[in-house]
């Protein structure tokens, strides 16, 4: 979800007049009910302690990353590590946000200023609350919308082959590369900061690229994306049915990018494969799952913590 919000997706529904809430409304309420301070799942509030002990046992959490941590319209990873199991998060995400910009700072500001890379944030907070684990989202903004349109062989140019050579593998493989470079940067600069913390990044699951948005208007008017069909229809691909397996394929190699990162850190960064939790069906637009969806992400990720 890009960076500049829209406020169309809120809904119109709204009865000033009786009051009465609607869908999207609730769903802020029960999100800043979830963040206010002292908030305890409903399941640990049955205990006889009234869950305290079974929070104080989950891991200190600091979170940076995109749309699935900070994702407006629905109940995000996060939002459901919170409401589900009580997790005290330190988040710094902000949905729409590179992997590149979150690590070196790719923003200016007037008179051509850079802006600090999210990075800076997290790692204060890394020394200051010293957590056990590091959550880290990022890396499909790097692959979806423009960026995904420069891994793509235009289809009338000869190197396509009509088509049947799509992928620029150079330009991917570099791209691979670079984002590597970036997540080691990140969890290195976690360790010296706290080299007891432990970071934690999810994969992405395998996306249906077929032109949803957030908002999707009848006649053909899309808001808030979509951020897949449009960059392969721009190259020629306009049968997005035949490039969902091409979408899957350059997720995969992310996936696999992350799982040999975890492999080679001995212990110290942790992969946490999503594709098995978020199906086919399961996707509210082209980037995000449905709540559901995130909930079972959240399941996870959660699963992994509880383990450190």
């Amino acid at each position: 979800m890009t960076k500049a919000v829209s406020k169309a997706w809120r809904g119109a529904d709204h009865d000033t007049a009786g009051g009465t809430m609607n869908n999207q409304e609730k769903l802020q309420r029960e999100k800043a009910e979830i963040w206010s301070p002292g908030y305890v799942p409903p399941a640990l509030r049955r205990q006889k302690d009234g869950g305290r002990k079974a929070i104080a046992r989950l891991p200190k959490v600091v979170a940076e990353g995109d749309s699935w941590f900070d994702y407006l319209p629905g109940m995000d990873v996060l939002d459901n590590l919170r409401r589900t199991y009580g997790y005290d998060i330190e988040r710094f995400a902000e949905g729409g946000d590179t992997l590149a910009n979150m690590v070196y700072g790719t923003e200016i500001g007037r008179n051509f200023r850079r802006k600090p890379a999210g990075i800076v944030e997290v790692l204060d907070a890394v020394r200051k609350l010293k957590p056990d684990a590091v959550l880290f989202s990022a890396g499909g903004n790097d692959i979806a919308g423009d960026e995904l349109m420069s891994y793509l062989h235009h289809i009338d140019s000869s190197e396509s082959q009509g088509g049947a050579s799509w992928l620029r593998g150079d330009e991917w493989r570099l791209a691979l590369q670079h984002m590597e470079s970036a997540i080691q940067h990140f969890a290195q600069s976690v360790w010296t900061a706290n080299p007891k913390a432990v970071v934690v990044m999810h994969g992405y699951a395998r996306p249906v690229p077929d032109g949803r948005a957030v908002i999707n208007i009848p006649g053909g008017w899309h808001f808030i994306g979509p951020w897949l069909r449009p960059s392969f229809a721009k190259k020629g691909y306009i049968d997005w049915a035949k490039t969902e397996p091409w979408i899957g394929q350059l997720l995969d190699d992310f996936n696999e990018l992350l799982a040999s990162i975890a492999r080679d850190s001995g212990g110290r960064f942790k992969y946490v494969d999503v594709r098995p939790a978020v199906g086919r069906n399961d996707w509210a637009n082209e980037l995000h799952p449905t709540n559901e969806g995130f909930a079972a992400v959240a399941k996870r990720i959660d699963a992994i913590l509880r383990r450190l």
